[in-house]
């Protein structure tokens, strides 16, 4: 028996709050090799990515773009809030912008992942 439209309608809501939450990751953990003279190890992504509600919410000022380092305090401050009301309203909406406002959101909250633990565990 083929599945209710409302629920394969929540299926695809949630696949696609998942595909876009890991992409936005996987994306702004890219900036750490792409500015690094040594990439991180496996080991280094693996625990940015643990300790991620730390990492992402308090590490804005490692982000070595100086001119955007107060908007990544800022958006790391704001990081996990704005992704509960996004993700809240791609679910039970499905706003159309909704998608593509988590991919970069997400992406501006894990840029560099690696690089904000590190100064983390530096301090």
């Amino acid at each position: 028996m083929a599945p209710h439209p409302a629920q394969r309608q929540a299926l695809n809501r949630w696949v696609g709050l998942v595909a876009c939450v890991v992409l936005g990751a996987a994306l702004g953990i890219a900036g750490d090799f792409l500015t690094e003279d040594s990439p991180p190890t496996v080991a280094d992504v693996l625990t940015a990515l643990l300790l991620s509600p730390v990492a992402v919410t308090v590490g804005g000022a490692a982000t070595t773009v100086p001119a955007l380092t107060w908007p990544f305090i800022v958006g790391g401050l704001l990081f996990w809030p704005v992704l509960v009301v996004l993700s809240r309203r791609w679910l039970r909406q499905g706003t159309a912008w909704a998608l593509p406002a988590l991919l970069l959101w997400c992406w501006q909250g894990f840029f560099q992942a690696v690089h904000r633990l590190w100064m983390i565990l530096s301090a």
